[in-house]
């Protein structure tokens, strides 16, 4: 009867780690969890059993739901938010009052932050990016209306459109108005950026933000 017993106590305990095991691992895969934090649990699950023995089952679990919250947090910040172009030439013209007319448009706005680590959140920005193609009339006014000056390709850096948009390149000659950025947050919210004119191809990209 004892060794049966002591027998039936091992299968016991044996079965006791299987299931924690067996949970752990279904903890590390549930829906809410992405692969890369799937892949760090999985990896920490032997050192956790190892820290049951240590400090008991409810301690373990206690453990086990702040490792789960910081990977939470951790692969939630490393994850880049998905961004949604539009086409709609309204807000256009409206943010951007020194343009009559516009013929397309390519744009995407949103919220820029400084990645703070701390508890409080650091100061934020919204922005708005984005190409504007322009008639040869509205070109020839824009040109008239502001001093330009030459600019190179890499003195300024773009985002480029969804491959779905069919936006003229912007190449050949490339042109800035500092006279035009000062007339734009005079008149606006924004607070800085860069407009530039690729006027060989009827083509403008814009990049400004705002407090």
């Amino acid at each position: 009867m004892v060794c049966g017993a002591f027998y039936h106590h091992g299968a016991t305990e044996k079965h006791r780690e299987c299931t924690k095991t067996s949970q752990l691992r279904t903890l590390a895969i549930g829906p809410h969890v992405d692969r890369a934090r799937h892949e760090v649990l999985c990896s920490l699950l032997p050192a956790i059993l190892f820290i049951n023995h240590k400090v008991g089952p409810s301690m373990l679990l206690r453990i086990s739901l702040v490792i789960v919250s910081l990977l939470s947090v951790c692969c939630h910040n490393n994850t880049p938010s998905a961004t949604v172009w539009s086409t709609d030439k309204e807000p256009v013209m409206r943010r951007l009052p020194f343009l009559n007319q516009i013929e397309a448009c390519w744009w995407v706005s949103g919220v820029a932050t400084d990645n703070s680590k701390g508890a409080v959140p650091g100061p934020s920005s919204s922005f708005v990016r984005g190409y504007i193609k322009v008639n040869q009339a509205e070109l020839s006014r824009l040109i008239s209306s502001y001093k330009w000056t030459s600019l190179q390709n890499d003195e300024f850096q773009r985002v480029e459109p969804p491959k779905q948009y069919t936006v003229p390149p912007m190449s050949g000659r490339l042109m800035k108005s500092e006279q035009l950025m000062q007339s734009l947050v005079a008149i606006t919210t924004f607070r800085n950026g860069i407009v530039v004119l690729a006027p060989d191809n009827n083509v403008m990209y814009f990049d400004l933000a705002e407090d």
